[in-house]
């Protein structure tokens, strides 16, 4: 494609990790209150002095937030007890935290398995890159193991990586119906109806959110205004992004040089506004200046830029 025509890039998207609301109805939080709840209770009644002391390390090292500690203090307990369910419960979220899906999921798959925990499994086979299998252990569980509104967020999270990104724009209005309002909620509604051909209804409902502060909202209003043909909004939208997400950086002790690879992809979908537009000085110049941070650029990024300067 280089050299034929100018592209555009996509709409911005979350993808699911552990961070923030993500971690649903397995994060530390209640893992924390269901340890606490079970703690005095499983000393008390095996009046075991170990388990009682390895208990309290759990709690310290899941406080602290040191995962690997508690994990390793989980091993410790389960060679007492191997079939608690508190503690094989509290071992599968360090596993999730820690990133170490395929040993969660072969715990969850173990005889031994915490029960209803249909989504910490379907969670493990999306990260996974197990698509199919996540949706059918959503589907299959029903609620176990999650929210109503993080069932959604996850089904939707797979579903647009399917492709399915009517699903996942339902998906998510789904859940947006039940959580407060986030950025990377709206974000991610934006992006599933852009990449849905919905580029008007993008538009309106991105007119309707709270700014939230996140300069993807502004990119991915921007991405629909380009899908229609409205090129004088674009340009505002993205330059609204561009001075969000620059004013974020400089508070992060970013170099200049770091917040210009940062601000990569916003200053590239700028500069395909331009050349459309026919102001193709301000397009070639932001695209050579791009251009010298190609290594550090992200390679989609870099990618469009090479090809557009070409175009």
């Amino acid at each position: 494609l280089v050299g034929t025509h100018p592209l555009q890039l996509p709409p911005r998207w979350r993808g699911a990790g552990v961070e923030g609301d993500r971690r649903g109805e397995w994060g530390e939080e209640r893992a924390r209150a269901r340890w606490l709840a079970a703690a005095a209770l499983l000393a008390f009644r095996r009046g075991v002095m170990e388990a009682a002391e390895l208990l309290a390390e759990v709690d310290t090292a899941l406080k602290e937030e040191r995962t690997s500690e508690a994990l390793e203090k989980c091993d410790r307990l389960l060679a007492l007890s191997p079939n608690d369910a508190d503690v094989l419960r509290v071992k599968l979220v360090c596993l999730i935290e820690l990133g170490q899906y395929a040993d969660a999921l072969q715990l969850l798959e173990g005889g031994a398995a915490p029960q209803g925990s249909a989504f910490e499994r379907a969670y493990c086979l999306y990260q996974l890159n197990r698509e199919t299998e996540a949706l059918a252990a959503l589907q299959g569980g029903g609620r176990d193991g999650g929210g109503e509104a993080h069932t959604a967020l996850l089904a939707a999270q797979v579903h647009y990586r399917l492709g399915q990104h009517a699903e996942a724009a339902r998906l998510l209005g789904e859940a947006a119906a039940h959580t407060p309002p986030s950025a990377e909620l709206n974000t991610n509604i934006l992006a599933a109806l852009i990449s849905a051909g919905q580029p008007r209804t993008a538009l309106e409902a991105g007119e309707a959110m709270p700014e939230l502060s996140g300069f993807e909202l502004f990119y991915n209003r921007a991405c629909a205004a380009i899908e229609l043909g409205e090129l004088t909004e674009a340009k505002r939208l993205l330059e609204l992004a561009l001075s969000a997400c620059r004013e974020l950086l400089s508070t992060d002790d970013y170099t200049e040089s770091e917040i210009e690879v940062e601000l990569g992809i916003l200053t590239a979908q700028a500069a395909y506004v331009d050349q459309q537009r026919g102001d193709n000085a301000a397009a070639a110049k932001a695209y050579e200046e791009l251009h010298s941070f190609k290594a550090d650029l992200d390679p989609a990024v870099a990618a469009v830029t090479s090809n557009n300067i070409v175009a």
